[in-house]
């Protein structure tokens, strides 16, 4: 089965990215499904004395499905509405986001097409200043694709295009990318190593510029039981000790409606006035289905 080519490298970036509440974070989040399949949820982040918050619908009316509808505590509307069943194999996609209640809000509206070796997505703003497309084909396990993004000007130019090759095997996924306009080579690699247990990889180097050594991550998880995961990565931007943080984080899953998560990030670095000792400490509290 095909993937859009934004999904490419997409299991070894969860496993880095979302599995960790960071920057001395609190979150706390609720979410609640009613019996004809309405999702509404609310969500609260502290950082010190700053709160943001935010409210949001997920519902479906025919085919018509509104994935996100969304309002926070800066006034910021969004919204994705997915339209299906309209031709085979294609959706159509209408989303915005604005910066306050009373601004314009800027709409793209989007195509994507899904086939067994092939997916494929357009979007564009309606009045053409700017547009996007992605390919993603699949032959036997070999993914192939690149996007691209255009910006209308004095001419209508490519302001940004990225080329992608994935490989799976087995349990095992890696991926190599070139973006930024062929300024950045990227490689990434996830491997369930068993049902429980899970590793994951990116080295991300700069092709323009004086530093070409990578930024490495490494990390992976293991669930302990039903209930209890955890998970552990190691940052190295510059290919040394400076700046090098080690995270460390635990999904515990309280009871059928509530789970919690603690993040700890240790500051690794030898030079920093602090080192080790300089740990940031994240939360994340969620109640709902």
């Amino acid at each position: 089965m095909s993937i859009f080519f934004k999904d490419l490298g997409k299991k070894a970036k969860d496993l880095l990215g979302k599995n960790y509440t960071t920057g001395e974070n609190r979150e706390f989040s609720i979410k609640t499904k009613t019996a004809d399949d309405i999702t509404y949820a609310a969500e609260t982040t502290i950082t010190g004395a700053d709160v943001k918050g935010k409210v949001k619908v997920d519902f479906k009316v025919d085919n018509v499905k509104f994935k996100t509808l969304s309002l926070d505590s800066n006034g910021c509307v969004e919204s994705d509405v997915h339209v299906s069943n309209v031709l085979d194999n294609v959706v159509f996609t209408l989303s915005g986001k604005s910066q306050s209640l009373t601004s314009h809000m800027p709409t793209t509206f989007g195509v994507e097409y899904s086939h067994e070796d092939f997916k494929a997505n357009f979007v564009a703003s309606p009045f053409g200043s700017a547009a996007g497309a992605s390919i993603c084909y699949k032959s036997n396990d070999l993914f192939l694709g690149g996007a691209a993004g255009f910006q209308a000007g004095e001419t209508f130019e490519a302001s940004a295009y990225e080329f992608g090759v994935g490989y799976a095997f087995d349990d095992n996924f890696a991926t190599l990318k070139v973006s930024d306009k062929l300024s950045k080579l990227m490689f990434s690699g996830h491997r369930q190593h068993s049902e429980d247990f899970a590793l994951a990889a990116t080295l991300t180097s700069n092709l323009k510029g004086d530093n070409f050594f990578p930024k490495v991550e490494l990390g992976g998880s293991f669930k302990i039981d039903s209930d209890t995961s955890v998970f552990g990565k190691v940052s190295v931007p510059n290919c040394g000790t400076k700046d090098v943080k080690a995270s460390f984080s635990l999904d515990q899953k309280l009871n059928a409606n509530a789970s919690l998560r603690l993040t700890s990030v240790l500051d690794l670095d030898p030079e920093h006035p602090r080192n080790f000792f300089g740990s940031e400490f994240g939360l994340t509290l969620k109640f709902g289905a």
